[in-house]
């Protein structure tokens, strides 16, 4: 069965369901016959190798599986996928060890995912433990990879949970930092709108974001100079209409 790429939500949701799915000694033997099934013998034992070494750590397996699995299925050759899931194992070890070893596997596989974004290690270790959860760490990897800095994504998401954002408010937030950002709105400033409207108990999808024809926005202008709203398109200069 040819695995999909999945987006940010859905990756979401098989995260926060994995443990319910099925067992997660059937879910790494249900991968690692998949992956016997499409690789060659000889890569094959490497990537067991490299899932015994990872497991002898408490390092979750299933990841590693599923990476080999899906790097076939985007037909890319097994001298590219190995190292590939080697650096996974390394990026599920630092964030196992950013995270500490009492979180759940779930949240580890989170927090490689993030690294893999681009989401710093200090950052990670920055985490609180109350916000060491899978949800958070998706939504933290989605906005640093759109672009927002590192300290305004831990303080949007720090704001989300500390407001006690549902899920679906948390995955509200990466398809409204996308619409801003094509809005005209910087990543910083997308993520400071969308901790506005949480502080003020706005959904987050409404969230406003620059017109794409300029009407009524207000626009910096020198320093120490006041703010000028551009005109609408049926204003003359000065306002007459």
């Amino acid at each position: 069965m040819k695995k999909r790429h999945m987006g940010g939500r859905l990756t979401a949701a098989l995260l926060m369901m994995a443990a319910l799915a099925m067992p997660v000694s059937a879910q790494v033997a249900d991968l690692r016959e998949r992956a016997r099934e499409v690789l060659p013998a000889d890569a094959f034992r490497e990537l067991e190798s490299l899932a015994g070494a990872a497991l002898e750590e408490g390092i979750p397996t299933d990841p590693l599986f599923d990476k080999a699995v899906e790097g076939v299925a985007k037909g890319i050759p097994p001298g590219r996928i190995l190292p590939a899931v080697a650096a996974h194992a390394d990026r599920l070890r630092t964030a196992r060890g950013l995270l500490g070893g009492e979180v759940a596997p779930p949240v580890i596989i989170a927090g490689a995912d993030a690294l893999a974004k681009g989401v710093p290690s200090e950052s990670l270790g920055d985490l609180r433990p109350a916000e060491r959860t899978s949800m958070a760490l998706l939504v933290l990897g989605d906005l640093i990879e759109a672009g927002v800095p590192p300290n305004a994504a831990i303080a949007l998401v720090r704001e989300a949970l500390g407001r006690g954002a549902a899920d679906e408010a948390m995955l509200s937030i990466r398809p409204t930092v996308q619409r801003l950002l094509r809005d005209g709105r910087t990543p910083t400033d997308a993520a400071d709108a969308i901790r506005r409207a949480l502080r003020d108990g706005q959904p987050i999808h409404r969230v406003p974001g620059v017109g794409r024809d300029g009407a009524g926005i207000d626009v910096p202008t020198s320093p120490g100079g006041e703010p000028v709203t551009r005109d609408r398109p049926n204003q003359r200069p000065g306002g007459a209409e």
